[in-house]
């Protein structure tokens, strides 16, 4: 997904010259057969030729691999963050990580909360799920991937069982870009749980979140895929 992202993603003229960047939030509907449907930008980068290309890029995905519930294909909300920043005079677009429980929950979708008035102030304490500048793991997205791959360990009892799945672990990314509030959002069994749980609480402190250019407390989710091989 991200390189279809890279190759097809536009940075438009206008928006070039008038130097704008932003983030758009497109929302849409995954349907039990892969198709995508109801696109919709659900936060504005508050620049309308950023909000079309990333509309326009999000139309032309092919279809995906449905989610499930339960064995059976379901309908899926799913939330894509789209960044464009330009960058010593390159023009770039790329993504942000999403809020994985977007596309994974379906009766709980997380829906972004509105921007918050210029005269409104940010509490210490608030805990925000999406933020105009995500945390970020050192190294980004690939770098927390391959992470993942050489530190986490498959249960030999759970390799025996054959049990597989997804666990997603929640997590806070505090300010100083430390990691507290360690979760079980979506389990699998004990011992791919307590596997999940043991890598995560082992990251090392993320580039933390930014409202407004202020540093704030992000809740994440983080997805942790056990599979074996055929």
């Amino acid at each position: 997904m991200f390189k279809f992202l890279a190759d097809n993603i536009q940075y438009p003229k206008s928006a070039k010259a008038a130097g704008k960047e932003g983030t758009v939030f497109v929302g849409y509907v995954i349907r039990k057969t892969g198709k995508i449907d109801q696109i919709v930008v659900k936060r504005s980068s508050e620049t309308k030729d950023l909000d079309e290309e990333a509309m326009r890029v999000v139309k032309l995905m092919p279809d995906w691999t449905p989610g499930k519930e339960r064995g059976k294909p379901v309908d899926v909300e799913f939330t894509l963050p789209i960044k464009f920043k330009l960058q010593d005079d390159e023009k770039k677009a790329s993504t942000l990580p999403t809020n994985i429980e977007d596309a994974i929950m379906k009766e709980e979708v997380v829906e972004e909360p509105e921007p918050l008035p210029a005269s409104s102030t940010i509490s210490d304490q608030e805990i925000f799920m999406v933020v105009e500048e995500m945390p970020e793991y050192p190294g980004g997205t690939k770098a927390l991937m391959e992470y993942l791959g050489a530190n986490l360990k498959y249960p030999e009892q759970a390799k025996a069982d054959k049990v597989e799945g997804l666990v997603v672990v929640q997590f806070i990314v505090e300010k100083d870009g430390s990691l507290s509030g360690f979760d079980v959002k979506r389990g699998v069994s004990e011992l791919l749980d307590v596997e999940a749980l043991r890598v995560a609480k082992s990251m090392s402190n993320w580039k933390p979140g930014k409202q407004r250019g202020k540093h704030v407390r992000v809740k994440f989710s983080l997805p942790v895929r056990f599979k074996l091989d055929s």
